[in-house]
């Protein structure tokens, strides 16, 4: 037991060799993936406007990650601390869609390549996801059409049912109710999507609704 504490206190003696320019190297390309990410994300997730929030948390996360990163890489106990508290570490808003789990997943990437130096790494990362994103809107419209059951769930805190389902026949939607209820004075409708219609072009006609609303779109 001694020898360990020993041990550690040797390691919580030795000084952080730092170098000021490479940490503000690092947390300035940090900060620019942030960017890179943020309209990665404005421009390629399917309904940008429905999860802004998440991206104001961008340009925060990715710094403070390459900060906590470059400070307890060269310190054991500092380690051995912070994963002890990050288990205490709870989310109480799930995130919905596995797609903005992607793009906090590359920030945390790019974040910690930029705190271990490897910006290479970090320009590899950002260009992959980017061409990959790329490929993917530009065959989007042909999946979307082989898959083309989807569910629009809709949220609102008046009853506008019968004004969004003559919305809906007026862009000649075909469309199905799947169910409707009242939670905490909001009502909640979701419709089932039948006709042959991509996930943009149904956004395009859910925007163009004049009411206040928030809405999801899943696809089945």
């Amino acid at each position: 037991m001694n020898s360990l504490t020993n041990i550690l206190n040797k390691l919580s003696e030795q000084n952080l060799p730092i170098d000021f320019q490479e940490i503000f190297i690092a947390i300035l390309f940090s900060a620019i993936a942030a960017y890179f990410i943020d309209w990665l994300y404005k421009n390629f997730y399917p309904n940008p406007h429905q999860s802004l929030k998440i991206t104001n948390s961008f340009f925060i996360i990715a710094p403070s990650i390459t900060g906590i990163f470059i400070a307890i890489q060269y310190s054991l106990p500092l380690s051995l601390g912070l994963l002890g508290a990050l288990s205490f570490v709870r989310f109480r808003t799930p995130i919905k869609d596995p797609e903005e789990i992607g793009y906090l997943l590359l920030l945390i990437s790019v974040s910690i390549s930029a705190a271990t130096y490897n910006f290479l790494l970090l320009i590899l990362l950002l260009l992959t996801s980017y061409f990959t994103l790329l490929v993917r809107k530009k065959y989007s419209l042909k999946f979307d059409k082989i898959n083309t059951t989807l569910v629009l769930s809709i949220t609102s805190k008046e009853d506008i049912y019968e004004n969004l389902a003559n919305h809906l026949n007026d862009n000649d939607i075909d469309w199905e109710l799947l169910s409707s209820e009242k939670n905490n004075k909001e009502y909640q409708f979701n419709f089932w999507v039948k006709k042959v219609i991509d996930k943009k072009s149904l956004i395009n006609v859910v925007n163009n609704y004049k009411k206040a609303i928030s809405y999801e779109i899943f696809m089945e």
